[in-house]
């Protein structure tokens, strides 16, 4: 029965999803009585020019009425419902883009006839333009470009994520890439973290690169990457933003409020911005166990409340055009806390009832600072030589007490653990020839971790890292390769210490059919998964009498590797991708369940053995006519897992399974800056070595308003009639116990909240460098 209601939940969602646009898409229609037309050609050469990019802007250049692409005889039309003066822009990349003024009123069709449009002599690689969404696949990498259509459906930089296939962005802004949330985001080349996307507007990102295979200069612990490269805005002196949520409910808030003023004089540049988030929901936690002729029912009614404060700070230096200084760091204070009831009944061959108050007291804060020295002669794209240093620290108390409602007995779970990272990294580039680009360097990180708690706990872990590149681009191939060799001791200081060193090469390289808009890709790489913090810790934390969790300090690293062949077109003003792709992991780091004969369910991290997956991807980004486009995603593949000789030894046995990841997003123009958006994204349960792990649908559905004076507000609604939201759950049936746990968020029938977003700038000035951010493991949150 709950099977069925999770797929009348999920096909529910998805009715509700193609519903909005089934209702919206004749309606964008029905309403243009106004017509542009033209012909693009180039100046000198007299031929037409495809895929040209055509845009009704409002009077102020900075909103979209309208926009189409031109056919492949350069011939557009440009339909659209409002009236007045508008300014008409036609772009080519390598061409002079073209403006003209539009006195809409005048009359119902304006012929501008042959448009000619001159070359510009400017060094840019070259790229494939797909009219309202625009992409190109490269060695390493995707790149989707955007559009005015993307930037009236986002406000934030978080926002526009959700745009681009393959993309995940939850409810509550935790990013992920074909699922897996191990990723690197980068702004400009830059280390950031997710919080910082957040105070990007969408207006200033020109594309978003997607690195599902990253090269040899990345981290060997992430499984993919993001690289959101910025427009070359208009330089101010003093520019900034303000974003705020406003909820409509009292049990539920989603507040991500954010500002930035950035401050530039002379050749130093200050820049400050904060980030914030509050999510506070009523969450159910329920769990379901049995085991020698005994069934054990808990549940635990609370409050999650959330809250974090982020603020970022900065200088930049210019020393002259070649040499740069400058200092990045953040503090960022935050608590996680599920307050409320708890109670677990026993029945069976044992019974018993035990109920509780749960008090959780929580207190974390986190601090990040780094310097660094930028020497680059030759420009952007000429030769580059940087060094960095950083430190990242993390100070926390994690207190959970149960005070007991029979007899007032107190079970009190308490962690102050610590995380103390430094780092340092030099990095170099050099260009042989317009083709070939060598690049090397090195990079030392010593990670301390403690718990005041456990005096014997001192886990260090010391990595040393170099790495060589090389990237060569041809008229029909792209290649890409390089390999990382890491040497790494870790364990605790009380034992002896665990020594590796691991060698991780990469390769892709992409083919280009001669005279089509067809490319084939094939890359490898390999990668490690380290424990974070609370895998590492050892301290025992109680849920309720008869349930226990530990971290294991006795954790390996895991490897993976990996294998992707792609093929992608371009037909019309749209691109699809395809292809197969093959993961291997051994000394998977997965939670281990037991049952102690006492009746205790214990739960450990354990290297619990390998897991493969196997299976098609397939992506895209559609345009139907000039204002409305969709980005599906599509993952099938099946999972094998096969146990170590721990597991093998609680009777876990291999398992075999299919699964699929999917989502959809899209987006409605309606004119006079009205823009409506929906997304939808779904897993199946998937196979882990001892369990397998679910969640419900989530689907989203937005209204904005843009206005010229920098002004944005809109409208959200999140799961509206699903009342529940199943955000993590696990299903465990071994040889001799079976369990299933979820946690569920209570939502009212319709939840929304308000968005507005304001950007404002003055002045003269230059364009500040993004710095390298987030230098630990990502550690897991609690609740939702």
């Amino acid at each position: 029965m709950k099977a069925e209601n999770k797929i009348k939940q999920t096909l529910s969602a998805a009715f509700f999803f193609l519903l909005f646009l089934t209702i919206h898409a004749p309606f964008l229609h029905a309403q243009h009585d106004m017509l542009i037309t033209g012909v693009v050609t180039d100046s000198e050469e007299n031929v037409p020019l495809p895929f040209a990019h055509v845009a009704l802007l409002d009077s102020t250049e900075t909103n979209m009425i309208a926009g189409t692409v031109s056919d492949i005889d350069g011939i557009f039309s440009l339909r659209f419902s409002d009236s007045g003066n508008y300014t008409l822009r036609i772009s080519v990349v390598g061409y002079e883009s073209y403006h003209k003024q539009i006195d809409a009123r005048a009359e119902g069709t304006i012929d501008l006839g042959e448009i000619p449009l001159s070359f510009a002599l400017i060094m840019h690689e070259s790229i494939t333009v797909m009219g309202e969404v625009t992409a190109r696949p490269s060695a390493d990498r995707t790149s989707y470009y955007v559009n005015e259509n993307l930037v009236s459906a986002s406000s934030s930089g978080t926002d526009l994520l959700k745009f681009i296939p393959g993309i995940d962005v939850d409810i509550m802004q935790n990013i992920s890439l074909e699922g897996s949330r191990d990723i690197i985001i980068f702004v400009d080349g830059k280390e950031r973290d997710r919080s910082f996307l957040s105070q990007l507007h969408s207006s200033q990102i020109h594309r978003v690169d997607i690195l599902n295979m990253p090269p040899a200069s990345f981290d060997a612990s992430v499984t993919g990457a993001l690289n959101i490269v910025l427009n070359k805005q208009p330089e101010y002196s003093l520019s900034g933003h303000l974003n705020v949520d406003i909820p409509t409910t009292h049990s539920e808030k989603y507040l991500f409020p954010a500002y930035s003023v950035n401050y530039s004089r002379g050749r130093l540049d200050l820049n400050t911005s904060y980030n914030g988030e509050f999510s506070y929901f009523d969450v159910m936690e329920k769990s379901e166990r049995s085991a020698f002729e005994t069934e054990w029912s808990s549940v635990q009614n609370v409050r999650q409340q959330y809250w974090s404060h982020k603020f970022h700070y900065g200088l930049d230096y210019a020393i002259n055009s070649s040499h740069e200084l400058g200092f990045y760091g953040w503090f960022n204070p935050y608590s996680q806390e599920n307050s409320g009831t708890a109670e677990t009944i026993m029945r069976g061959g044992q019974s018993g009832f035990w109920s509780s108050d749960k008090i959780d007291d929580d207190s974390n804060r986190g601090e990040f600072y780094s310097v660094f020295y930028n020497y680059q002669p030759g420009g952007e794209n000429g030769r580059k030589l940087s060094f960095d240093a950083a430190r990242q620290t993390l100070n926390a108390t994690n207190s959970v007490t149960y005070i007991s409602h029979q007899n007032g007995d107190i079970i009190q779970n308490l962690m102050k653990p610590s995380q103390h990272i430094h780092r340092v990294r030099a990095d170099y580039r050099q260009p042989l020839t317009d083709r070939l680009v060598l690049e090397g360097g090195l990079q030392a990180r010593i990670m301390s971790m403690t718990d005041e708690i456990i005096s014997d706990f001192e886990y260090r872990d010391e990595n040393v890292a170099g790495y060589g590149s090389f990237t060569y681009n041809s008229s029909q191939i792209d290649l890409q390769s390089g390999m990382r060799v890491e040497s790494s001791s870790y364990g605790l200081q009380s034992s002896d210490q665990n020594h590796h060193v691991a060698l991780f090469p990469n390769a892709s390289i992409r083919y280009r059919i001669p005279e089509t808009s067809q490319s084939v890709r094939f890359s490898y790489r390999r990668s490690v998964q380290y424990p974070h913090l609370y895998q590492l810790n050892p301290s025992q934390n109680i849920d309720d009498p008869y349930s226990l969790r530990s971290g294991n300090p006795g954790l390996n690293p895991s490897f993976r590797n990996d294998l992707n062949l792609e093929y992608s077109l371009l037909f019309g003003n749209s691109f699809l991708s395809a292809g197969l792709f093959y993961s291997h992991q051994t000394d998977a780091i997965h939670p281990l369940a037991e049952f102690r004969p006492s009746g205790v369910y214990e739960l450990n991290w354990h290297n619990l053995g390998n897991v493969e997956q196997k299976g098609v991807r397939l992506s895209g980004s559609v345009n139907l006519g000039s204002r409305v486009g969709f980005q599906p995603f599509f993952r099938l593949f099946e999972v094998h897992t096969s146990s170590s000789e721990l597991v093998a030894t609680n009777r876990v046995s291999a398992n075999r399974a299919l699964a699929y990841e999917t989502g959809l997003t899209a987006y409605t123009g309606f004119g006079n800056g009205f823009t409506a958006s929906a997304q939808f994204q779904y897993s199946s349960p998937q196979a882990e070595i001892q369990r397998s792990v679910f969640s419900d649908a989530l689907y989203f559905i937005s209204v904005e308003k843009s206005f010229s004076n920098g002004l944005k507000a809109g409208i959200v609604t999140g799961l509206p009639f699903s009342r529940s939201f199943t955000y993590e759950g696990h299903k465990i049936n071994a040889t001799d116990f079976q369990s299933r746990s979820e946690g569920i968020i209570n939502t009212s029938a319709v939840p929304f909240w308000f968005r507005i977003n304001y950007q404002f700038s003055r002045g003269a000035g230059k364009s500040r460098a993004g710095r390298d951010d987030s230098i630990a493991p990502r550690a897991p949150r609690k609740g939702f």
